[in-house]
C-alpha cells in the first residue's frame, strides 16, 4: 500500500467527509457496504456557447472497494436511493471513481 492509498483510506473513513452507503449491482440483491463522498457538481456547463445548469448528485467511491460499479447500479445513502446514470469516471490514477447519480 502506498502513502496515497493510505491517505485515501483515511479520507473515506472520516465521518466528516464520507458516509456509509449500500451498493447494489444491477439495482438488486442484498448489496455491499461502501463509503461514498458527496462531491459538489459543477453547476454550470458551457457547451458550444450555451450555458446549461446541472442539477445533480455526484459521489466519489474507492475503485478498490467497488471495482465493478457500473451504470444502472444503485446506491443507497442516508435513506435515499440513487441510480448510477452514467459510466463511472476514474481519476487519472484510477484509485477513485466519480459517479453521476440521480435520486429515484
Amino acid at each position: 500500500m502506498t502513502v496515497f492509498d493510505a491517505a485515501l483510506l483515511t479520507l473515506f473513513a472520516d465521518p466528516n467527509l464520507a458516509e456509509d452507503a449500500l451498493w447494489r449491482p444491477g439495482g438488486t440483491g442484498a448489496g455491499q457496504a461502501i463509503r461514498v463522498i458527496r462531491v459538489q457538481p459543477q453547476p454550470v456547463v458551457d457547451i458550444g456557447g450555451a450555458k446549461l445548469v446541472q442539477d445533480g448528485t455526484v459521489f466519489d467511491v474507492l475503485a478498490a472497494v467497488a471495482p465493478a460499479i457500473a451504470e444502472r447500479d444503485t446506491i443507497e445513502a442516508n435513506g435515499q436511493l440513487y441510480r448510477v446514470q452514467a459510466p463511472p469516471m476514474p481519476t487519472m490514477d484510477g484509485r477513485v471513481y466519480r459517479l453521476d447519480v440521480v435520486a429515484i
